[in-house]
């Protein structure tokens, strides 16, 4: 079995590809942090998430990757403006 972290890499891989297709933001560093952070998630989903629960493999990718997309997003925005 893979490590976790190369397993979240391969979950995010996809996502990741999809939106740079669709010129929406995510770059090579989202895939990095969305992987660390869904590592965790997965980490605490446990308790009653399992491996052939759609949550594990579509809901909690997606959910690392827009909140890593969203906080970069808006830093990058808020540097634009001067804050």
């Amino acid at each position: 079995m893979a490590d976790p972290l190369t397993q979240a890499r391969t979950y995010l891989a996809p996502l990741v590809t999809d939106r740079q297709r669709r010129n929406t933001h995510a770059a090579p560093e989202h895939l990095e942090a969305a992987a660390a952070l869904l590592v965790d998630l997965w980490a605490a989903a446990r308790h009653g998430t399992t491996l052939d629960h759609c949550g594990w493999s579509f809901h909690l990718p997606r959910a690392a990757l827009d909140t890593i997309t969203a906080r970069k997003r808006h830093h990058a925005d808020r540097a634009r403006a001067g804050r």
